[in-house]
Protein backbone atom coordinates (compact mmCIF):
# COMPACT_ATOMS: atom_id res chain seq x y z
CA UNK A 1 0.00 0.00 0.00
CA UNK A 2 1.20 3.64 -0.83
CA UNK A 3 0.90 6.25 1.30
CA UNK A 4 0.37 9.48 -0.28
CA UNK A 5 0.77 12.79 1.80
CA UNK A 6 -2.54 13.87 3.21
CA UNK A 7 -2.54 17.65 1.33
CA UNK A 8 -5.79 19.75 0.80
CA UNK A 9 -6.63 21.03 -2.90
CA UNK A 10 -7.27 24.79 -3.23
CA UNK A 11 -10.90 24.18 -3.56
CA UNK A 12 -10.66 22.46 -0.08
CA UNK A 13 -8.54 25.30 1.10
CA UNK A 14 -11.01 27.58 -0.19
CA UNK A 15 -13.86 25.60 1.63
CA UNK A 16 -12.17 25.40 4.70
CA UNK A 17 -11.25 29.69 4.75
CA UNK A 18 -14.83 30.19 3.78
CA UNK A 19 -16.98 27.74 6.84
CA UNK A 20 -14.16 29.33 9.14
CA UNK A 21 -14.86 33.36 8.14
CA UNK A 22 -18.84 31.92 8.53
CA UNK A 23 -18.12 31.28 12.06
CA UNK A 24 -16.00 34.35 12.90
CA UNK A 25 -18.82 36.16 11.35
CA UNK A 26 -21.71 34.06 13.67
CA UNK A 27 -19.48 34.48 16.54
CA UNK A 28 -19.42 38.41 15.84
CA UNK A 29 -23.18 38.64 15.21
CA UNK A 30 -24.01 36.56 18.43
CA UNK A 31 -23.89 40.13 20.80
CA UNK A 32 -26.05 41.99 18.13
CA UNK A 33 -28.47 39.29 17.89
CA UNK A 34 -28.09 39.39 22.14
CA UNK A 35 -28.83 42.66 22.68
CA UNK A 36 -31.83 42.98 19.92
CA UNK A 37 -33.23 40.27 22.15
CA UNK A 38 -33.38 42.23 25.17
CA UNK A 39 -34.48 45.43 23.46
CA UNK A 40 -37.37 43.21 22.15
CA UNK A 41 -38.28 42.31 25.89
CA UNK A 42 -37.78 45.83 26.88
CA UNK A 43 -40.25 47.12 24.15
CA UNK A 44 -42.75 44.19 24.84
CA UNK A 45 -42.69 45.79 28.86
CA UNK A 46 -43.49 49.18 27.06
CA UNK A 47 -46.62 47.82 25.37
CA UNK A 48 -47.78 46.42 29.09
CA UNK A 49 -46.73 49.35 30.91
CA UNK A 50 -48.41 51.63 28.76
CA UNK A 51 -51.86 49.49 28.80
CA UNK A 52 -51.40 50.20 33.32
CA UNK A 53 -50.62 53.61 32.32
CA UNK A 54 -53.33 54.22 29.97
CA UNK A 55 -56.09 52.65 32.46
CA UNK A 56 -54.87 54.61 35.56
CA UNK A 57 -54.57 57.98 33.61
CA UNK A 58 -50.72 58.97 34.93
CA UNK A 59 -49.55 61.16 31.47
CA UNK A 60 -46.01 61.47 33.10
CA UNK A 61 -45.49 57.70 32.91
CA UNK A 62 -46.85 57.76 29.36
CA UNK A 63 -44.49 60.18 28.29
CA UNK A 64 -41.85 58.49 30.29
CA UNK A 65 -42.75 54.60 28.38
CA UNK A 66 -43.10 56.62 24.87
CA UNK A 67 -39.27 58.14 25.63
CA UNK A 68 -38.29 54.62 26.69
CA UNK A 69 -40.07 53.29 23.12
CA UNK A 70 -38.02 55.99 21.06
CA UNK A 71 -34.57 54.68 22.74
CA UNK A 72 -35.42 51.29 21.87
CA UNK A 73 -35.91 52.12 18.29
CA UNK A 74 -32.97 54.14 17.93
CA UNK A 75 -30.82 51.90 19.30
CA UNK A 76 -32.18 49.24 17.43
CA UNK A 77 -31.62 51.38 14.00
CA UNK A 78 -27.51 52.07 15.20
CA UNK A 79 -26.96 48.12 16.21
CA UNK A 80 -28.23 47.54 12.17
CA UNK A 81 -25.94 50.11 11.08
CA UNK A 82 -22.85 48.65 13.22
CA UNK A 83 -23.89 45.40 11.69
CA UNK A 84 -23.47 46.65 8.28
CA UNK A 85 -20.70 48.10 8.51
CA UNK A 86 -18.83 45.26 10.30
CA UNK A 87 -20.23 42.91 7.72
CA UNK A 88 -18.75 45.57 4.42
CA UNK A 89 -15.75 45.82 6.51
CA UNK A 90 -14.73 41.96 6.89
CA UNK A 91 -16.04 41.44 2.79
CA UNK A 92 -13.87 44.53 2.14
CA UNK A 93 -10.65 42.86 4.30
CA UNK A 94 -11.71 39.44 2.90
CA UNK A 95 -11.48 40.77 -0.69
CA UNK A 96 -8.29 42.41 0.34
CA UNK A 97 -6.89 38.92 1.65
CA UNK A 98 -7.62 37.05 -0.88
CA UNK A 99 -6.04 38.98 -3.64
CA UNK A 100 -2.79 39.11 -1.96
CA UNK A 101 -2.45 35.80 -1.36
CA UNK A 102 -3.91 34.56 -4.83
CA UNK A 103 -1.87 35.45 -7.41
CA UNK A 104 -3.08 35.69 -10.59
CA UNK A 105 -3.00 32.70 -13.54
CA UNK A 106 -0.71 34.54 -15.29
CA UNK A 107 1.76 35.46 -12.33
CA UNK A 108 1.51 31.72 -11.34
CA UNK A 109 2.70 30.88 -14.44
CA UNK A 110 5.61 32.94 -15.67
CA UNK A 111 7.40 32.54 -11.97
CA UNK A 112 7.87 28.74 -13.06
CA UNK A 113 8.77 29.29 -17.12
CA UNK A 114 12.78 28.95 -17.68
CA UNK A 115 14.91 29.64 -20.75
CA UNK A 116 15.53 26.25 -22.61
CA UNK A 117 17.80 28.21 -24.92
CA UNK A 118 20.33 31.27 -24.90
CA UNK A 119 18.49 34.64 -26.05
CA UNK A 120 20.37 35.10 -29.61
CA UNK A 121 19.40 37.97 -31.67
CA UNK A 122 17.85 36.87 -35.34
CA UNK A 123 20.32 37.63 -38.43
CA UNK A 124 18.20 38.44 -41.25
Amino acid sequence: MINAPNTLSSKDKKLRKQKSASSRESERHHPFHEILNELTVINLCCGKFRVVAEQSRHTSLLVGIERMEHAVIEMTSLLEKISESIKFTSAARASAVSQRSEPSAAQAQTSNVYPLFKLTERRR
